[in-house]
């Protein structure tokens, strides 16, 4: 009776361990982002604090541009190493190649709302003033002259945002490092601002209608753009001390405006109600508590002028101090 009884035990073990073995797969999240290029296949995504996008356009017909490339590929050695799932892609050819990407990054952020999404784009933007739209331009860029080719042949900005929207995931972190000055396009002069839009942080390494400066004899040899460079310093500080994602972004404008002597002076729209750090561990995440009336967020009329002094004016406080 008792080797019956350890032979049926036994039986019974191999039965849960065989159906633990079938259906944990079935709990286990994944989804993959990827063109024709590369594919990125993400496995139990859902144990990760969010997934990141980046895009780095160098290649231009317009003309070469040095950092979107190599600052992206900066961001996504950070980004990986905190704990984002990081798809990380370069020289777009056209927009369909942002629209399929973006696409596939909506389907990996619906696997948990609590998921932050990280989309960073380094490389040529315009903006059209009529629409209160930003445009993401791909390196062929030798047919896009005039607004009517912006608006056919780039990217929209708009359309990540719905993206973002419909994921409804709790915090989104859009960087549109694209304020530089185009050849062709002489109506653009950077990017411009646009609606605040449902659970999106944005964040622009210069203010709005203005570009960037050319970088100068000494600034060439540095590895990563002047925003990159400091975005990256800052990330590490944040993720060691737990910084709040607007705080830490506070602080990269900030250094960014100290080193060019206020002659660049990023901008940050921020969510009023929201703390996120970069570490799961934080006492005071709040994801899980944002107000329902943040998806109802709409803009708040103020102008560029008055939102850039008020960055300004809080980003000044503390030029000269340490962290």
């Amino acid at each position: 009776m008792t080797r019956l009884n350890v032979f049926f035990g036994l039986q019974i073990l191999l039965f849960l361990w065989l159906m633990t073995a079938i259906i944990q797969p079935l709990y286990a999240k994944s989804c993959s982002i990827g063109n024709n290029h590369i594919l990125y296949k993400f496995e139990n995504v859902e144990k990760k604090i969010g997934i990141a996008l980046l895009i780095g356009n160098s290649r231009y017909h317009s003309g070469t541009l040095k950092y979107p490339v190599k600052d992206a590929i900066s961001i996504a050695s950070i980004l990986n190493r905190i704990g984002f799932a990081v798809a990380r892609f370069e020289n777009f050819k056209n927009k369909s190649e942002f629209n399929g990407v973006t696409r596939q990054f909506n389907k990996c952020l619906k696997i948990s709302k609590y998921f932050v999404a990280l989309f960073y784009f380094s490389g040529h933007g315009a903006y059209i003033k009529e629409q209160s739209a930003n445009f993401l331009i791909p390196i062929d860029d030798s047919d896009i002259q005039d607004r009517a080719d912006v608006e056919i042949d780039s990217f929209s900005v708009k359309k990540l945002f719905l993206r973002l929207k419909e994921a409804d995931n709790k915090l989104n972190i859009v960087i549109l490092d694209a304020c530089r000055k185009h050849p062709y396009l002489i109506f653009s002069k950077g990017l411009g601002k646009m609606p605040r839009f449902y659970h999106v942080i944005v964040a622009y390494p210069t203010k709005y209608g203005k570009t960037i400066e050319p970088t100068s004899s000494s600034s060439r040899r540095e590895k990563n753009s002047l925003y990159v460079k400091h975005f990256l310093k800052e990330l590490e500080l944040a993720y060691k001390n737990g910084i709040e994602v607007k705080d830490f972004l506070d602080k990269v404008h900030k250094r960014v405006m100290k080193e060019s002597k206020k002659r660049q002076y990023p901008i940050v729209r921020p969510l009023r109600k929201v703390f996120f750090c970069w570490k799961k561990t934080c006492p005071k995440n709040s994801l899980d508590e944002l107000d329902d009336e943040l998806s109802r967020e709409v803009d708040d009329g103020e102008n560029d002028e008055q939102e850039a002094k008020k960055v300004t004016r809080r980003s000044y406080k503390g030029l000269r101090g340490g962290h």
